[in-house]
């Protein structure tokens, strides 16, 4: 299999892959775009009038059953298209991803190498931001993720299928940790021995909510599962748009993506920060984002739910740090790096982001509480 990365992939090829699709004219120009850590994907510029196009190569990787997730990809954004489309609310996202058949009439194209790929019409106007230059914009994206929850509310979660099984599933991640870490592939447990200590003696507690979900405490949904602030697509003046990224969208739990937006949107530092002195939650930005994310499913939401929220962002902030310190172990296999120590880095940075969580938690319980009045 190549090697993830757009730098192995030629203009030629590139375009011949863009014409196995129905696109408009003829394409003239195929550039990278995006700083995503799984799937490689480029722009598509054609000389037809008819819009540009996101070409993706799908990470088999990541993703082994295609078909699988093209399936849910397909089912998921036609409701999601036929509930914009009926959607008069002032503000709501709109516009949402049309992915565009094959020649062939299918939704995803093989190549010679085996490879798969996929393309969507490009949303113009639009942009992404890795972090929100100020806190309207986690404003927006909460209300984005929340109104993607309510339209996915009616879908039944068992019509998608597990691209990912136990995603967000903590024990799972945690016996993986350890498992890893006890064959240590890469000779790399000794400089984790502090992280894994830190996951031992958190555990326990962190464990607590996930045992609730196991035990008929939240109702299971459709969520999205990767709730970043840069899949969620803005207009010019910075408006939410539609959320993006749907490969995660399985059956799960509202406070995964409560917890994970929190975790991504509401850190004062980026997620792989050499200085940890930096990193803590900014209580201005979870309190925009709460209010988003409320305002559209505060209505529906049971009680249970609303109650889940404030553990969630440490929650998933811990779930991701043992995901990253895992992958650390292991050598590097799932997540995207730039150098060695990249994924130890990113696992230090959600243990002290936990702790910031920690020293905020009563202030982020009553703002959730504010925000849930109808």
């Amino acid at each position: 299999m190549p090697v993830s990365t757009a730098d192995v992939w030629t203009d030629e090829h590139l375009r011949a892959v863009a014409h196995r699709f129905q696109i408009e004219g003829r394409c003239v120009r195929v550039v990278p775009y995006g700083s995503g850590h799984i799937h490689d994907s480029f722009r598509v510029e054609t000389d037809g009038a008819g819009p540009a196009y996101l070409l993706q190569r799908i990470n088999r990787r990541v993703f082994p059953d295609v078909p699988l997730l093209m399936r849910n990809l397909e089912r998921v954004t036609r409701h999601l298209q036929g509930k914009a489309a009926a959607t008069v609310a002032d503000g709501a996202p709109e516009r949402g991803l049309t992915l565009i058949p094959t020649q062939e009439d299918a939704y995803v194209y093989c190549d010679d190498a085996g490879e798969f790929w996929r393309l969507f019409v490009f949303l113009a106007g639009t942009r992404t931001y890795d972090v929100a230059p100020r806190p309207e914009l986690l404003h927006e994206s909460g209300r984005a993720f929340g109104t993607f929850l309510t339209r996915l509310r009616d879908f039944p979660p068992e019509r998608v299928e597990a691209v990912l099984p136990d995603f967000h599933n903590l024990e799972k991640r945690l016996q993986a940790l350890f498992d890893v870490a006890e064959r240590d592939p890469a000779q790399r447990a000794a400089s984790a021995s502090a992280e894994l200590e830190l996951v031992a003696a958190r555990a326990p507690d962190l464990l607590q909510l996930e045992r609730r979900a196991q035990n008929g405490a939240f109702p299971l949904r459709l969520t999205h599962n990767d709730t970043k602030l840069n899949n969620v697509l803005f207009d010019q003046r910075d408006r939410a748009v539609c959320v993006i990224d749907l490969d995660t969208v399985m059956p799960g739990y509202v406070y995964y993506d409560f917890g994970d937006a929190i975790r991504t949107g509401a850190n004062a530092a980026a997620e792989d920060e050499p200085d940890l002195s930096r990193v803590r939650l900014d209580l201005a930005a979870f309190e925009a984002f709460t209010r988003g994310f409320l305002a559209p499913t505060r209505v529906w939401l049971t009680a249970s739910e609303i109650e889940s929220l404030a553990a969630a962002p440490g929650v998933m902030t811990f779930t991701i740090g043992v995901r990253f310190l895992t992958d650390y172990l292991a050598g590097d296999r799932y997540f995207k790096t730039a150098e060695p120590e990249h994924n130890l880095r990113r696992a230090r940075v959600q243990f002290r982001l936990l702790q910031s969580l920690d020293e905020h938690a009563a202030e982020m319980a009553r703002l959730i509480e504010r925000y849930a009045r109808p």
